[in-house]
């Protein structure tokens, strides 16, 4: 058991939730990165790092 935390975060450590959820975040972030590449008037700002996507939105006059 992992001393010094409450318990909910127990039971993520412990069960392997929090690498089910991990994995599910940057699978999400790798489709809005994919999906984002095919707006113009987007750009993906950088490369995608696990689950965080940065992008510049154009504003069309």
């Amino acid at each position: 058991m992992v001393r010094g935390l409450p318990m909910p975060w127990v039971g993520l450590l412990e069960g392997g939730a929090w690498l089910a959820n991990a994995q599910l975040a940057n699978a999400a972030a790798a489709r809005l990165e994919k999906g984002f590449k095919t707006i113009p008037a987007i750009e993906v700002l950088g490369t995608r790092q696990a689950n965080a996507v940065f992008v510049k939105i154009c504003r069309r006059l």
